[in-house]
């Protein structure tokens, strides 16, 4: 937060905004300098940490100003009486909120560990890496596309759905234990395989 301090001081004239769609999972906010520097917005979203995509609410923190502001420009019904009626829940019930949290941890824990066993492997591998992360996904980049290719293969057959936001790059959705453990098995499987035929110097792998 010292970085984006520095550029509040230094250019109060310019509007910063910091999307904290991911923020349950990273263990930082912006929330509190807020009520410190007028030229700042926050983005929440219900969507990620807490599970709520279906009801499509987000929300906008800053200066009371700046909100007016913003409100002039908005539609006068933002959300419909199903979303008022879940998020009203969602900020009364203390036993929802005790779920929430448990689950928010469980995916950071398993984010880790799931993160350090690819890590390792990418380590001994050398064919791919590992990116650090404060999300609820991790990205791995790989430098053989034939490696990429097989893992999406067998994924696929094991009716996996993953995501490719990048070149050469392959996102993992944190899910549960067991999901991430078989994930986990597949990817060594073909990392096995890609040993194996590298080392006859052979490119194509089957999945």
């Amino acid at each position: 937060m010292t970085t984006l301090q520095t550029l509040l001081e230094s250019h109060p004239y310019c509007i910063f905004v910091v999307d904290e769609a991911y923020g349950e999972f990273g263990g930082e906010s912006a929330l509190h300098l807020v009520h410190k520097y007028n030229n700042l917005l926050v983005l929440k979203t219900l969507s990620k940490g807490y599970g709520l995509p279906s009801i499509r609410f987000g929300y906008v923190v800053g200066s009371p100003l700046f909100i007016e502001s913003l409100r002039k420009h908005t539609i006068p019904f933002t959300i419909n009486i199903f979303t008022e009626l879940i998020v009203r829940e969602f900020l009364t019930n203390p036993d929802f909120m005790k779920v929430l949290k448990a689950n928010q941890e469980r995916i950071i824990n398993l984010r880790h560990f799931v993160f350090h066993l690819l890590n390792d492997m990418a380590e001994a591998n050398e064919s791919f890496s590992v990116q650090p992360s404060a999300a609820n996904f991790l990205l791995l980049r790989f430098k053989d596309t034939e490696l990429l290719d097989n893992i999406k293969k067998v994924l696929d057959e094991q009716h996996i759905l993953i995501s490719y936001p990048l070149p050469q790059c392959l996102r993992l959705t944190i899910g549960t234990e067991v999901e991430m453990c078989q994930l986990i098995r597949l990817v060594r499987r073909s990392l096995s395989q890609y040993r194996q035929y590298e080392g006859k110097g052979i490119k194509k792998l089957s999945a």
